[in-house]
């Protein structure tokens, strides 16, 4: 069971092992994987959870960094997680994935009519209907984007990696307490998946590295804080939807196929008057940037 897992849902069950230690439980029960899954607040999925009120006091941060991962002789589940496990690989293997990730489990673990996790929703008052279908969304695919940016734009042209940006731009809504997605929400989403190739630009860049702590506090510093109630359908604003549409324009014009995380970046780049850029622009000369990025505008060779 222990290889169908990723590394992020090992985790989970070691952070719900400790919780059923703290409780003098003998097994880990429903209950304490639902905390669990809440607990991380550096987790997307756990902000989605705190946002539809389910949350817990999370454990010591020293407790928690040192924390091994779970490996199927350090403590017991129940039959009834157990039984949590095989559905969550099922529905990963369903949406091609080799491995059952955190997601996977939250809802499985919301499908399992478990009587002690339906009391807890109840009680409450958890929408179990909304909350499965923001994880869905937080899950994404290109069907679930479409809905996001609007029928126009084809996403399936769009790398892996630029997908999980636009999906992530939903996380930076629940940070700041908007109801909408802008390109100051992409930005961040870039930014904050720190492997990719224009987040990595940005954070090397001379002499003023950008991180995703200076431009969170420009966006504030532009677009005011936040504190509205967060719909379940967030859709992107105009600027965002033309951030989408430069970005495929920046892939066409050096000739790629689709568009990747640079291609983002480029169409920020390219329309000042954006929320992003004037974000951008707090923290650093748009031009001397600008100028310096045409090493992400490299064009393929025939």
């Amino acid at each position: 069971m222990w290889d169908r897992l990723s590394g992020d849902a090992l985790l989970v069950l070691s952070l719900a092992a400790r919780l059923a230690k703290q409780g003098r439980k003998p097994v880990v029960e429903p209950l304490h994987v639902l905390a669990a899954l809440a607990i991380d607040e550096r987790s997307a999925l756990a902000s989605i959870l705190r946002r539809h009120g389910l949350g817990v006091s999370s454990p010591d941060r020293r407790e928690r960094s040192t924390m091994p991962y779970a490996v199927g002789s350090s403590f017991q589940l129940s039959e009834r997680v157990s039984a949590i496990v095989e559905p969550a690989w099922d529905f990963a293997l369903r949406r091609g994935e080799t491995d059952a990730a955190a997601p996977h489990i939250a809802l499985a673990l919301l499908r399992s009519n478990d009587p002690q996790v339906e009391n807890v929703l109840i009680q409450q008052q958890i929408d179990v209907r909304s909350l499965v279908r923001e994880i869905l969304l937080a899950l994404g695919g290109s069907n679930v984007l479409t809905e996001m940016c609007g029928e126009q734009y084809d996403l399936s042209k769009w790398s892996g990696e630029a997908q999980r940006i636009v999906r992530g731009s939903q996380y930076e809504c629940g940070i700041l307490r908007t109801d909408y997605i802008g390109s100051e929400h992409v930005l961040l989403s870039l930014l904050r998946d720190a492997e990719n190739p224009a987040a990595q630009f940005l954070e090397a860049f001379y002499p003023i590295p950008i991180s995703i702590a200076g431009i969170s506090s420009a966006v504030k510093a532009v677009c005011g804080a936040g504190g509205r109630t967060l719909s379940n359908g967030l859709r992107f604003t105009i600027n965002a939807m033309q951030l989408v549409s430069d970005a495929q324009v920046q892939a066409r014009r050096i000739g790629r196929s689709f568009v990747s995380a640079e291609h983002i970046l480029l169409g920020v780049l390219a329309n000042r008057g954006c929320s992003a850029a004037r974000a951008l622009s707090k923290r650093v000369d748009l031009d001397r940037l600008e100028r310096s990025s045409q090493k992400l505008r490299r064009p393929v060779r025939s």
